[in-house]
């Protein structure tokens, strides 16, 4: 009888080890996963970069509104991803608006403006890499959140 009783708390404690090492499994998996989505959507930042210099508004648009999406399920905060896409769309219309009084010849865009998404960018990296202590990703994302409104509110030139 105790050997019956041996064998049944075996079996019930190699059964509870599996389940374990299954769950164990899982969510080592879905950590390996929502890091590899981070540092995708970290990875795809720089693609603003091209579109803000040659791409199309529709395709800004969409581009930006991807990496919101992205951004926000890897929980960057909400002020930060608005920064983020009033940034880039003031540079792109900054450069655009200077295309057209060169004539096509000579655009750029504002100091101002590129300090600001370049302080934006590495806010939103800090936040989706895990860069840094949380409430020192704080104070990085509400300092690029105050540069980019700063930055917004100066007058073209």
């Amino acid at each position: 009888m105790s050997n019956n009783l041996g064998i049944a708390i075996s079996a019930a404690a190699s059964g509870s080890f599996a389940l374990l090492g299954v769950g164990l499994s899982n969510t080592l998996a879905g950590g390996r996963d929502r890091r590899i989505a981070r540092t995708e959507a970290a990875l795809e930042l720089a693609e603003t970069e091209r579109l803000i210099w040659e791409g199309a508004w529709i395709e800004l648009r969409a581009a930006l509104q991807r990496q919101q999406t992205r951004m926000a399920v890897a929980g960057v905060p909400e002020d930060l991803l608005d920064a983020f896409r009033r940034i880039n769309e003031a540079c792109w219309r900054y450069r655009r608006n200077e295309e057209e009084e060169s004539g096509g010849e000579q655009s750029g865009i504002s100091t101002a403006l590129l300090n600001a998404r370049e302080e934006v960018h590495r806010a939103i990296r800090a936040h989706l890499l895990r860069e840094h202590s949380r409430p020192r990703r704080r104070t990085l994302s509400n300092s690029a959140v105050s540069l980019a409104d700063s930055a917004l509110q100066r007058p073209p030139g």
